[in-house]
This record gives structure tokens, sequence and C-alpha cells, in this order.
């Protein structure tokens, strides 16, 4: 008999001793003991399972916990999410993303994954001075590939239309640019005038080339095979 449950007894019994007209006979004390190490087993199995229960929640939050600390706030993907530059709108149609010394006549979501290069015209602002070279690139997020951009040609922005209307009179140096893009993530657009950045964009590329929802893709331009042109310098 152990101390806890003797003291238990002894309890019982001077409860019972101290009661008007004391009634207690050898078949009222065993249900009383019984009465009482069924409690004390039952208090214990509790216990038990009081404890395995702690043990249990200890060894999922454990095992969850690089998850639960790498997770984006408020719940969804575990990865990083490709934050995409805001766009902004000149005129009816002409759309630039970037900044904030150069920006790149590029509408978000219509740009695929594709081994041809896209034609992007790149607005810096201020130009480059005479005798500097400008340049673009692309940068897969947050592997660091890149793809280096050529030089197609300087553009006049008096000569570009869609359809009948005319590009916005925006300043600066517009430069067409012919850039792969040859696969689907984030990517980082950057313009530089004599190796300096100047300006960057994010851009978030879903499709790839063959994928049929590509032709859901609100009007993207048709990427066109050219020869490699050279980065070229302004001349005076």
């Amino acid at each position: 008999m152990d101390s806890e449950f003797e003291q238990d007894l002894r309890d019982a019994l001077r409860r019972e001793a101290t009661r008007p007209g004391l009634a207690l006979d050898a078949g009222d004390l065993r249900s009383m003991l019984r009465a009482e190490e069924q409690r004390r087993r039952a208090r214990r199995r509790w216990e038990l399972l009081g404890g395995a229960a702690v043990a249990a929640v200890a060894v999922v939050a454990v095992a969850l916990w690089p998850r639960i600390q790498w997770a984006p706030s408020g719940g969804g993907p575990i990865e990083t999410r490709c934050v995409e530059s805001s766009s902004t709108t000149h005129g009816t149609w002409w759309v630039e993303i970037g900044g904030p010394g150069a920006y790149f006549n590029v509408k978000p979501g219509t740009l695929y994954a594709t081994d041809n290069p896209w034609k992007i015209i790149v607005r810096f602002d201020p130009d480059a001075a005479d005798g500097q070279t400008v340049a673009m690139s692309a940068e897969a997020l947050p592997s660091g590939d890149r793809v280096d951009g050529s030089l197609n040609s300087r553009m006049n922005p008096a000569s570009i239309y869609h359809f009948s209307s005319p590009a916005p009179d925006l300043p600066g140096g517009w430069y067409l640019f012919e850039q792969r893009i040859p696969a689907t993530g984030c990517w980082r657009l950057s313009a530089s005038i004599d190796g300096r950045v100047v300006g960057t964009a994010i851009l978030s590329v879903v499709y790839g080339a063959s994928s049929p929802e590509t032709s859901r893709s609100p009007g993207p331009p048709t990427p066109q095979i050219a020869s490699p042109a050279p980065t070229v310098t302004k001349n005076p």
C-alpha cells in the first residue's frame, strides 16, 4: 500500500468517524476502497495521456519548424513569390515598367519563355551622353543566371505607331533591344549606361512557348529571330 493510498484511506475513515450515527461495515469499507482505487487509477491514466499528448505536439512542432520558419506570412506557397513591377500607361497604349533611369516597353503578363529574342524598346531618361554605350540584360531570380540582350538600333519615337496612334512624347533616348528569356520564372530586366545599371524591372514569366495557355496572354508581341547585333557606341 503506497503512502498516497494510505492517506486517502485515513481521510475516508476520519470522515466516516465524524458523521452522526456511524454505520460502516466491511462491505461499505470494501466499496469505498474500490472507488478510491478506481479514482486513483483514472487520475494517473489522464496524467499519462496528457504527458503523451504534450510529447506528440512537441515532436510535430520540431518536424514542422523549418517549414513554419520559411513559410510566408498569411499562408500560401512556401517558395518566394515573384512581385512584379507596377506598370505605367502613357496615352492610350504605351506601357512602361522600370525606372528610375530606364524604362522598358513591356506590358506585364505578355512575355513567355522562348529561345527567340523579344524586341523591347528601352527609354533611357536621361539619355546616354555622346561616346557612352547602352546595354540590356535579363537575370533569372533567385538563381542569378544572366542573359545579355543585343542592341538593334536607336529609335525615333516619332516613327513608332500602334495602328494610327503615335507613341507618346516622352523624354530621353529610345533604343530597340533584342532580349531572350529562355525559361519561366521570375526575371529582372536591367538597362545600363557604360556598365552602370540605371533602371530595372521585375517580370513573372509563367508560360513557355509550347504551352496552350500562351494564347490567353493579353496581346503579346511576336518574337522574331534576328542576327545578334553588338552593343554600339553613340557617335558625337
